[in-house]
């Protein structure tokens, strides 16, 4: 599985742009976006519109190193192809 792991905001294009960009190059991917805004700005709410532009799963700054690892391996586990 490809991820790509962006902030919600940055200074020159923001997550949503850029996950926008990535569909295109690969339908596939993973986009891990995080925030400093965090569930208290109600960005728990902007899920499913982040979901809609390619945002699999948004990770409230600051977080630790091992949240952060975890969260790479949940993505990355969901977009490995179940094999029988």
């Amino acid at each position: 599985g490809r991820l790509v792991l962006t902030n919600l905001v940055t200074g020159g294009t923001d997550g949503p742009a850029l996950a926008r960009a990535a569909r295109p190059i690969d339908p596939q991917v993973r986009v891990l976006a995080s925030s400093a805004l965090g569930r208290s700005f109600g960005e728990a709410e902007k899920l499913s519109a982040l979901r809609s532009v390619g945002i699999t799963r948004l990770l409230a700054k600051p977080y630790t190193a091992d949240e952060l690892l975890q969260a790479v391996r949940e993505e990355l586990d969901q977009a490995r192809p179940i094999r029988r």
